[in-house]
């Protein structure tokens, strides 16, 4: 675990460093950090828009120079007790619903809240907390793959915006995410962890009047900025965990383009947020006089949010926690058929050698943690190197091609053993176990068939979170694609069946016909060792040396799942995927 010097929080980025994927949680995300945007220029991203009526103060001057004051907040005894008693006032309790579009096409959902805490501690001291929240939803794509990002962040503060503790946690595909921080006198003790692994602490040196991660927020609701003004707050960036300098430069009026296709007249304000003195993130925002924000533009990424109502969020935006997609070139095909534009004979396979086999043949390309071959020869998948990657047969019935390498190792005491997650020696399971075909003393393929069937009887697909035991997804009557490969897994080791986990990428059923790209998914399904053989099955449908499912790591004994889904998940994003052959 890597550890840092003190006040250097701007190397932290919460510890997500530690995933190779660091830039799946940063690059899209909708607190994502934005470089050198202004040199881009956002006037050519606002379309034109209908003139708009008279300023709000008709004797305001827009030749006026600018003036330029730190937040309230910040305030020297030189300012008005009236904005500084404004500034360390609650702007009472409020709640907005955002939704982010790229084009025409909406890509995510946010909610943000700030309200008064009211609970028996509270009440026992005297003492007014606030708190806010935010919970973003946003569709995510990296190169090939999309899938969804859900954060969760608050905070607790005093009334006059002074930071008391924080929260963050984040679901970025498979990889989970925490941090918190908690005021200590004049310092801020933050603590990181990602998916599991050890935690990393940091105390940071903080004062009275830095801002938490709803800073902007506070401030133009508890103090709107006026045509011409400029105010810098500091504060924490949560996105690329540091503490910033937010400028803010109120711009005059504007007409803009809201979700409904409407234009209304709102205050523009541009924001840019300087780290070490250096501009490294940029937005413009529209409000309301009374410092509501009603619309946002990222002009690097072109991600435009806009608030709307609850019902409109909802319906606009319905995505639970979907599954890890990736898009491969080339398309399945029937078995035996080839594409007449391929020559080189190194990516075809002499399809007359196979009977009564489906196949999937991919060419992958790319690097990681370098080992040898990017996918594994394990069971019914048999892989070649070519010249520009790697070359993956799967097989329903495996035989041996020219070239192309299979294992099947024995199966080792590891692989009964009970695990965190495989939990075979739990009483529940056990007994589920014994009472599946109990009256079967050898173990055959029908067995392993009728003990899957069993747990699929009795559990429920949900969509795929963060990883679960065998016993609380038997308890729950429900579980994810990878909770019930694990779950199959802990019922074959649970009856003395050598059983592992693989990762990999299976097509979803929904396939765009006129696409050359066919969108394939991550789950998981299990690996049972028979007569010294070794064959894959799917816990949902049941099918035995599926040929559609191209193994992208097996997860040998006792080894911990969660790290190896990490890493799968962190290599989809290193490969590119290009389908040859069929099913």
């Amino acid at each position: 675990m890597r550890r840092y010097n003190a006040g250097c929080l701007s190397r932290l980025a919460f510890e997500v460093k530690l995933v190779r994927r660091v830039k799946i949680l940063q690059s899209l995300c909708v607190l994502s950090a934005l470089v050198g945007c202004l040199s881009v220029g956002c006037d050519r991203l606002i379309p034109p828009r209908p003139p708009i009526g008279q300023p709000k103060d008709s004797g305001s001057d827009s030749t006026t120079p600018e003036s330029d004051s730190m937040d309230p907040s910040l305030a020297t005894s030189s300012e008005s007790n009236t904005d500084t008693d404004q500034a360390n006032q609650f702007e009472g309790n409020w709640q907005a619903w955002y939704l982010h579009r790229m084009g025409r096409q909406v890509v995510g959902m946010s909610t943000l809240s700030g309200e008064e805490v009211i609970d028996e501690q509270t009440i026992q001291s005297g003492e007014k907390q606030i708190r806010y929240e935010r919970e973003d939803h946003l569709i995510v794509r990296n190169n090939a793959m999309q899938y969804l990002q859900i954060t969760n962040t608050s905070s607790t503060e005093s009334p006059a915006a002074n930071l008391l503790s924080l929260r963050s946690e984040s679901l970025s595909g498979f990889t989970t995410y925490n941090a918190s921080a908690a005021r200590r006198s004049n310092r801020l003790a933050f603590r990181f962890q990602v998916s599991g692994a050890e935690p990393t602490t940091q105390d940071v040196v903080w004062a009275d009047g830095m801002h938490g991660p709803f800073g902007i927020e506070q401030s133009l609701r508890r103090q709107m900025l006026q045509s011409g003004e400029t105010r810098r707050i500091e504060g924490l960036n949560s996105t690329l965990g540091a503490v910033a300098v937010f400028e803010l430069r109120c711009t005059g009026l504007a007409s803009v383009s809201m979700f409904d296709g409407t234009y209304v007249t709102l205050n523009e304000v541009e924001v840019t947020t300087f780290i070490n003195g250096r501009a490294t993130d940029d937005q413009v925002l529209w409000l309301t006089d009374d410092g509501h924000i009603e619309k946002t533009l990222r002009p690097l990424i072109r991600l435009e949010s806009f608030r709307v109502e609850r019902a409109v969020a909802m319906e606009q935006f319905d995505a639970p926690i979907t599954p890890v997609l990736i898009s491969a070139e080339g398309r399945l095909v029937p078995a035996g058929d080839r594409d007449p534009a391929e020559s080189d004979s190194s990516t075809t396979i002499d399809t007359s050698q196979l009977t009564r086999v489906g196949f999937v043949v991919t060419t992958l390309s790319g690097e990681h943690d370098s080992r040898d071959g990017l996918v594994p020869h394990y069971g019914n998948q048999a892989t070649k190197s070519i010249a520009n990657g790697q070359q993956v047969l799967v097989s329903t019935q495996p035989n041996d091609l020219e070239g192309f390498e299979r294992e099947q190792p024995e199966p080792t005491d590891e692989d009964l053993a009970p695990t965190k997650l495989i939990e075979s020696d739990h009483p529940a399971l056990a007994k589920m176990a014994n009472q599946t075909a109990s009256g079967q003393s050898q173990i055959e393929m029908d067995f392993i068939v009728e003990l899957a069937r069993a747990a699929s009887n009795r559990t429920t697909l949900a969509p795929q979170g963060p990883l679960q035991s065998a016993s609380t997804s038997l308890r729950k009557g429900a579980g994810g694609e990878i909770d019930q490969a694990i779950l199959l897994a802990a019922l074959l080791r649970a009856r003395q069946v050598p059983s592992r986990i693989v990762l990999g990428l299976v097509p979803t059923m929904t396939q765009q016909s006129a696409s050359s790209r066919t969108l394939m998914k991550l789950t998981g399904w299990t690996l049972v060792s028979i007569d010294g053989q070794w064959f894959s099955i799917d816990p949902l449908s049941l099918r035995v040396n599926p040929a559609d499912h191209l193994a992208v790591n097996v997860i040998e004994g006792t080894s911990e799942i969660s790290p190896a889904l990490r890493e799968t998940f962190a290599l989809l994003g290193d490969v590119q995927i290009q389908i040859r052959g069929a099913r």
